[in-house]
């Protein structure tokens, strides 16, 4: 399948020409919002909120800007890789609902690490299965493991929040992409490669990437020993990097706050987008492939 990526490093607007696309398909990624609101229903988040809102006060109305661009752009479908809210308050929750609702194209929603913990709570698998509920007004089916078709194009989104891949979601994806289908896989936080290593270390002093195996310190493995790929997790890294999946087409993530794109494997390309905090989101736009 022939796949060319048209000037990939553009922060904010995204070209790839596929051989075989039955039409021009238009698609805005959104991640890392970060909404911060609270209410009564979660009085402990109300204090979390205070500190919040001084720094970035405009984030909620951020947020909406996003979803106009959306609808003015008339997007075939709008694609959310979590962090959208900074806690999983009832009002951050309803918000996103109230935000969505404003769409006129499908969407798919996939969880942040944020998006289904509070600080004052364990950050575990527990935690993010109890916090799982709130969000099925916004997830059609499994929060771990969701697809959409949009006119012959896979569109595929994984809960990697945890910073590992399980084993029932990757032959998810070996069965999505039986299909033959040009895939799109979106998730949270990105692979592990190793041109956004150090920039992801100059940020945040870890290599917060999934599969990960560089760049750690015995302070940051002590201290975020949840972030250590396990096998499954390496393994997937491997099928994606290495394996038979030519048909996935690119990889869209957030979850670091700064844009990036390289290849992950030959003329396939990991597009991380910026934060939405900042008023940034990523136009994608899938064109038919002709060769002259």
């Amino acid at each position: 399948m022939k796949i060319i990526h048209l000037d990939p490093e553009h922060p904010t607007e995204t070209v790839i020409q596929i051989e075989g696309l039955r039409r021009s398909i238009t698609l805005m990624h959104i991640t890392d919002s970060h909404l911060h609101l609270a209410d009564e229903r979660d009085p402990e988040a109300l204090e979390l909120i205070k500190s919040k809102k001084a720094k970035r006060p405009d984030v909620h109305e951020r947020f909406i800007e996003a979803l106009a661009r959306s609808n003015e752009s008339e997007v075939d479908a709008t694609i959310f890789t979590g962090d959208i809210t900074n806690f999983p308050s009832w009002a951050a929750i309803e918000a996103i609902a109230n935000g969505v609702a404003t769409l006129s194209a499908p969407y798919l929603y996939t969880l942040g690490n944020h998006d289904w913990h509070f600080p004052f709570l364990d950050w575990n698998d527990a935690t993010r299965d109890e916090y799982y509920p709130r969000f099925e007004g916004l997830i059609d089916g499994d929060p771990r493991c969701q697809a959409k078709e949009i006119s012959g194009v896979k569109l595929i989104a994984l809960d990697n929040s945890n910073y590992q891949i399980a084993m029932a979601q990757m032959d998810f994806v070996k069965e999505e992409l039986k299909t033959g289908m040009p895939c799109l896989l979106f998730i949270h936080i990105p692979i592990f490669i190793r041109s956004l290593l150090d920039p992801v270390l100059e940020r945040w002093k870890a290599p917060i990437m999934m599969a990960a195996t560089e760049g750690w310190t015995e302070e940051t493995r002590a201290t975020s020993p949840e972030f250590l790929p396990n096998e499954t997790t390496l393994e997937f890294h491997k099928y994606l990097t290495e394996g038979a999946c030519d048909n996935i087409a690119a990889i869209c993530c957030g979850h670091v706050h700064f844009s990036h794109a390289d290849a992950f494997r030959a003329g396939r390309f990991q597009y991380v987008t910026n934060a939405g905090f900042d008023g940034v989101s990523r136009l994608i736009r899938l064109e038919p492939y002709a060769s002259n």
